[in-house]
């Protein structure tokens, strides 16, 4: 059994008491917060088969990495709402576990009934049965028993019930009364919950009898946050709520009337003083007043959704700084995050905060714990924390999973020219629940067995994508020299009777089509281009602003002084030599001819002389090919803006074909 919660935690006595007391063994976790990673370290090496987590960190771990609690018998979860599509997830990625929702309040000793599943619910989770020698009542405001089906409050009696509170005899008498069905003498616990019996004699929760909520484990009386509000000299009046506008993230809104002129920083300083972090709204929102209903009471159905917060502030400038502004902005929910944003300030809390860092550590490999998140709250704060640490994990991994984790199918995406992917990261905020997978040049990393040709290349990147995803139908999208990769890959995939479903192309030509060419790409032209891609101090293609001609030793200096810290001189090196390899194949490729249809993105801006349009694919294309123009620069597609609307183009495409 893995031992990990706090020793104030109830269920630490489950974790301690469960295996000591029948023979088992107790594997203590490590210090720190528990993670996906922590998870399958401890299943993997100590052969733990039994663990508890509380049921936010559990459809964390459930969405995350599943597959981290593969060959736990048991896994225990409650303290809250548990989501059925986490389970779901967890007995899908984890063959033979059982899956049990505890259901129990501190004052009946951790857990007092449990449901146990093995296959994948179709609706709520019910939470069970009582345990030997509990009993549990469903009554009304009599203390009469209700029918099943019927919603009345939970009651709890049997050995497991506490004697009270300690040194509150008031509180006591409220929460612990008699039983009236024992004839001992015998007390119940009054829980507060509603719930109902089903016909087959299962309890199933259906919310609260009081205006006490739970939120990521805690319990929180919103009259507790209201009061602290209201003492505030600049508050009139407030109204404190839990909301799930988005689903499966609850979080506290306060709302208020102002009495005066109101700094919701002031506000937010003055119950971080006074409260628990957990009990701070992650939202304030000033009112003119507050809503009524026809009776003249609170109408919370009609306190506003909280405006989302949007970024603001400097742009990225780093590769690490790009991820994890895409990083932050995902968890978030947001379309954007700047580089000196708190997250914290943004709307995030623990759990976010721990989800936040399982994503970094996937997608870059970065290590790093929540206390470096706490410290370090912002894109810019914690780029720089990494930064005087390891490098970016494998930044050129050949399949590089941004991200690895959802239900619909992966999205592969392969490197333009330079033969890094990692820029697909753009993508993620606007493609949920969808794995994306960024394919990099092997050039990058090796100069053996290196591929010749487009189509070399291309089936070497199937045989990588059919690793992830054996079967189809395949998802592929390429910008660049990559559109011309990725229509080759679903001319391999037809080849072997796999279906491609997507096949987006962002700006990407037959070399053959091109009204003017050249011998040989002017090294000039390479080296302003690799300016203007990393948005360095701009260069014309005929040299510097001031006339001189570009050197590489030059341009390298320059994107390494300009804060391109995430890559060295000789990754920029062998970005440069990948770009020379790819235009000579690029030059040297006979498209095949694929069958399907075509998603095609053109930019129509600064277009160069002799540039075809989208038709060159018509002889190589036996579907129907949609041409999408965007007022943007070739270069300029991989932009956050022109990011967002391709996105929203390719999600529209895909459900038309659904």
């Amino acid at each position: 059994m893995l031992v990990h919660s706090p020793h104030s935690f109830d269920a630490s006595t489950f974790e301690l008491w469960a295996p000591l007391l029948g023979g088992g063994r107790a594997v203590v976790a490590p210090a720190g917060e528990v993670t996906a990673s922590t998870l399958r370290r401890m299943v993997t090496e100590h052969g733990v088969t039994a663990l508890w987590l509380t049921a936010g960190l559990f459809s964390l771990v459930a969405e995350e990495e599943p597959s981290c609690l593969r060959g736990v018998a048991q896994v225990w979860t409650g303290g809250d709402v548990v989501s059925p599509v986490a389970v779901g997830q967890v007995l899908a990625a984890c063959p033979g576990t059982v899956v049990v929702n505890g259901y129990g309040p501190t004052e009946t000793t951790t857990f007092a009934a449990t449901h146990a599943v093995s296959d994948a619910p179709s609706g709520s989770l019910p939470i069970g049965r009582p345990l030997d020698d509990m009993r549990a009542y469903v009554l009304d405001a009599g203390l009469r028993p209700v029918p099943a089906g019927c919603v009345g409050e939970l009651y709890l009696a049997g050995a497991g019930v506490a004697r009270g509170y300690a040194e509150r005899p008031g509180l006591t008498a409220e929460r612990f009364v008699a039983d009236p069905f024992a004839s001992d003498g015998a007390r119940m616990y009054r829980t507060g919950d509603l719930a109902r019996w089903s016909t087959d004699g299962l309890l199933e929760y259906a919310g609260r009898a009081d205006t006490q909520v739970k939120l990521r484990g805690f319990r929180i009386e919103p009259g507790e946050i209201e009061a602290v509000l209201a003492a505030h000299p600049s508050v009139g009046r407030a109204v404190v709520v839990v909301r799930d506008d988005r689903p499966g993230v609850k979080r506290l809104v306060g709302y208020l009337v102002p009495a005066g002129a109101v700094a919701t920083d002031a506000l937010r300083a003055h119950l971080a003083e006074r409260l628990p972090d957990y009990m701070v709204p992650s939202a304030l929102v000033v009112l003119d007043d507050l809503p009524l209903t026809g009776n003249g009471k609170l109408d919370r159905r009609a306190l506003p959704v909280p405006e989302t917060p949007v970024g603001s502030g400097r742009e990225p400038i780093t590769l690490r700084e790009e991820v994890l502004a895409t990083l932050f902005a995902e968890v978030l929910g947001l379309p954007r995050v700047g580089v000196d944003d708190s997250f914290f300030e943004l709307g995030g809390h623990s759990l976010l905060a721990t989800r936040l860092v399982g994503r970094i550590r996937a997608s870059t490999g970065e290590e790093l714990s929540l206390r470096d998140l706490f410290e370090a709250p912002s894109v810019a704060a914690l780029a720089e924390r990494l930064a005087n640490g390891p490098e970016l994990g494998e930044k050129f991994a050949e399949l590089m999973p941004l991200r690895g984790e959802g239900t619909l199918p992966p999205l592969f995406c392969v490197h333009a020219g330079y033969g890094v992917g990692l820029g697909y990261s753009r993508f993620l905020p606007y493609l949920p629940d969808r794995p994306v997978y960024a394919l990099q040049a092997r050039s990058l990393t090796r100069t053996d067995g290196l591929p010749a040709t487009v189509e070399e290349m291309a089936a070497d990147y199937v045989a990588l994508i059919r690793e992830v995803q054996p079967q189809g139908p395949y998802h592929l999208l390429g910008h660049s020299f990559g559109g011309l990769v990725v229509q080759a890959m679903a001319t391999t995939l037809e080849a072997m009777g796999q279906e491609v479903s997507l096949l987006a192309v962002l700006d990407a030509y037959p070399y053959a089509d091109y009204t003017v060419k050249g011998t040989e790409r002017d090294e000039q032209e390479t080296l302003a281009v690799f300016l203007q891609m990393f948005r360095a101090p701009a260069a014309t293609p005929d040299g510097t602003p001031d006339g001189t001609p570009l050197t590489r030793e030059q341009v390298i200096q320059t994107l390494v002084e300009h804060s391109f810290g995430s890559f060295s001189g000789q990754d920029l090196l062998a970005m440069g030599e990948a770009w020379e390899r790819h235009v000579a194949m690029m030059r040297a490729f006979a498209p095949a001819r694929f069958t399907g249809d075509v998603l095609f993105f053109t930019a129509t801006r600064q277009r160069p002389e002799g540039t075809p349009s989208s038709s060159a694919w018509a002889p190589h294309t036996g579907g129907t090919i949609t041409d999408l123009h965007l007022d943007v620069t070739h270069h300029g597609l991989m932009d956050p803006r022109p990011v967002a609307k391709i996105a929203r183009e390719i999600l529209t495409y895909l459900e038309a074909r659904d």
